[in-house]
């Protein structure tokens, strides 16, 4: 199973801390995790161990785009479950 946590931003904050906390607490399930920042800070991947795939999609601001490049990557990635 995959799931990808979609933040904001996953510059250092109190959610971002907690997909942190989430993702390494589950580190012995069969679970493949990832993240993906709407903007381009990915200040907290520096957290998370070197295995999990973070994505930016450096969109600053308001943007109807963010819905056809989230989709375009859930196809790539082939996520089964999102966490916003």
């Amino acid at each position: 199973m995959h799931v990808m946590h979609i933040v904001g931003s996953f510059g250092p904050g109190g959610a971002e801390m907690g997909i942190v906390r989430l993702i390494k607490g589950m580190k012995d399930l069969p679970v493949k995790h990832s993240v993906c920042s709407l903007s381009s800070d990915l200040t907290m991947k520096s957290h998370l161990p070197d295995t999990i795939c973070c994505h930016s999609l450096e969109i600053e601001g308001p943007s109807f785009s963010a819905f056809k490049k989230l989709a375009s990557l859930f196809r790539k990635t082939g996520v089964d479950i999102v966490h916003v």
